[in-house]
């Protein structure tokens, strides 16, 4: 037993060295050309570290785009073709499912609300046959839930009750319950609950799975703006509430105000204002804790190119340069090797640009797996079964954060009972202890796998039986 933890910590102590907290701010890059402009578009991180871009409107005449999808090599730094989509979409959402798969659901096309779905497939960089949702909505979300499925949420086109896709049957279900007055926009939260926020309606609410129901908690004094404002979890737990518009409209006026949320507490705090008013702009949560927003509308320079670094420690945003481009209603994708991959916008440019930051972070990495209490390896001879628990070590993970990493064994989400610090190591070491899925008995090894603030880790084979 010795020997194993003495070589998971041999390897982690090397993996610590590449993870160095950067405090000081990086620089943009301009890469190349995408292969179509877009906005309104998903951008999703896969676990093969390559990026999937989606739908969106190239202009403003008819508000269409291109059937086409495309993805993004960080490696390469090049884009290429993939199967289209069964029908064109914008303001839709895209969800990476525990297989690997991505939901392409709802949205809008020349003025006409999607009520389907379709599933891209990586294997094969194909979409599959649409799916028929329950409802018709555009600007929503898809939350991945803890037993493997995904809550369907919210939109712009009036309160729309939730409803559940299933991946194990590619279907979509009615979420049971009242759910009047639902704001229009929600984000997960560290604690396992959903946050939703915005002025019209109730002024917060959070949702809360517990089995195959969803608790509805309405939360006082929180107030959003109506639309195009970001939401973003950090490490610690809070929720960052920033910028946002009064209007509907293209170009809206962007507002400075800011508020930190405490989903433990139900208790909010107004902090610093932002440098400049922005709105449809993006806030990418960075592997040192710190976010990064990007671009927007202040509503009377059109789009702006301007950017800022918020700190959770100093609770303030510090001005941190410009892009080379301005947009509004873009996407701003974290990288494996620590980058941001910057696409589209309101400007229609297709030009692509990377924040580098000064020292990045990069992703989670597994060095392996143990039965828990033990330390016996799993293996062909010795392998694990469902409802056992397994103890991963791993490299990567914040320092006393909040967020748990999501663990894929064989492509099916495993409950994770504990994340912390190991007693017996020093650095960097983190320990993940989980609870094998059921439905995965197999005579070959299976992949195991993390991701952490949304991005992958290397995969692991463990045996399952």
């Amino acid at each position: 037993m010795r020997s194993l933890y003495g070589f998971i910590l041999l390897f982690l102590s090397w993996q610590a060295t590449l993870a160095q907290t950067s405090s000081t701010f990086g620089s943009f890059v301009e890469i190349g050309l995408a292969q179509d402009s877009r906005f309104f578009h998903t951008a999703t991180l896969l676990n093969d570290g390559q990026v999937l871009i989606v739908g969106g409107n190239c202009n403003f005449e008819n508000l269409r785009c291109s059937p086409e999808a495309e993805t993004f090599d960080p490696i390469s730094k090049s884009f290429a073709l993939t199967g289209p989509m069964k029908e064109t979409r914008s303001l839709h959402s895209a969800v990476l499912l525990p297989d690997g798969r991505v939901l392409i659901s709802g949205g809008v096309s020349q003025s006409q609300l999607r009520s389907s779905a379709e599933v891209y497939d990586p294997a094969t960089r194909s979409f599959g046959p649409l799916l028929a949702m329950k409802k018709q909505r555009y600007h929503h979300n898809s939350i991945l839930l803890p037993n493997g499925k995904v809550l369907i949420v919210g939109g712009i086109n009036g309160n729309n009750p939730p409803e559940i896709f299933d991946p194990a049957t590619n279907s979509f279900e009615w979420l049971e319950g009242d759910w009047t007055g639902l704001p229009a926009r929600f984000v997960p939260s560290a604690g396992g609950g959903i946050f939703g926020c915005s002025s019209s309606g109730a002024s917060g609410t959070m949702l809360v799975p517990s089995g195959s129901v969803m608790e509805k908690v309405w939360l006082n004094k929180i107030q959003c703006s109506v639309e195009h404002h970001s939401m973003t979890g950090l490490l610690d737990g809070t929720i960052l509430i920033a910028g946002g518009s009064e209007e509907y409209f293209w170009f809206p006026q962007g507002v400075k105000h800011s508020v930190l949320f405490f989903p433990e507490s139900n208790a909010t705090l107004p902090i610093e204002k932002m440098h400049k008013e922005r709105a449809g702009h993006t806030a990418t949560l960075m592997p040192d804790g710190n976010v990064l927003v990007l671009g927007g509308t202040d509503g009377q320079e059109d789009y702006i190119d301007d950017v800022e670094i918020y700190s959770p420690a100093l609770r303030q945003f510090s001005a941190a340069g410009r892009m080379w481009k301005s947009r509004s209603h873009h996407t701003a994708t974290l990288l494996p090797n620590g980058q941001v991959l910057v696409i589209g916008g309101t400007s229609f440019s297709r030009a692509v640009e990377l924040y580098e930051p000064s020292n990045p972070i990069p992703g989670p990495s597994l060095a392996g797996s143990v039965h828990a209490g033990s330390g016996r390896l799993v293996s062909a001879t010795d392998p694990a079964r469902a409802g056992s628990i397994l103890e991963i070590y791993g490299a990567g993970l914040a320092k006393n954060g909040k967020v748990p990493p999501m663990v894929m064994i064989g492509g099916k989400l495993a409950e994770v009972l504990y994340f912390g610090r190991p007693g017996w190591a020093e650095g960097e070491t983190s320990q993940i202890n989980v609870r094998v899925p059921e439905g995965i008995s197999s005579s070959q090894p299976v992949s195991l796998q993390i991701r952490y603030l949304d991005r992958p880790s290397n995969v692991l084979s463990v045996y399952i039986e």
